[in-house]
């Protein structure tokens, strides 16, 4: 196959970073995928001093809100859980 392969080393960010790091990564390779045609939207990020382009179709941003909501609760019931096992292998030691 004749294609070109990109590998990113691992991102890491801190718990408050986590949302806007995503959102920058998934609407760049969403906005790099789309077929059609698109009105780009450049957005800065809040938190970072980049800009990033989405495909500007407010039902993907949605969406991607959407799945970024579920992750962060997701993670944050994982961080829960982890602190009660924590706590509950000290309270047996």
């Amino acid at each position: 196959m004749n294609c070109e392969i990109f590998a990113l080393s691992p991102l890491r960010a801190e718990a408050f970073q986590v949302k806007e790091v995503l959102r920058a990564v998934l609407h760049t390779i969403l906005f790099s995928r789309t077929l059609g045609v698109v009105r780009p939207r450049d957005v800065d990020s809040e938190l970072f001093d980049l800009t990033y382009a989405t495909c500007g179709d407010p039902g993907v941003e949605r969406r991607v809100e959407e799945k970024l909501d579920a992750l962060i609760v997701w993670l944050q019931k994982q961080e829960q859980q982890q602190q009660q096992q924590h706590q509950q292998q000290q309270q047996q030691q």
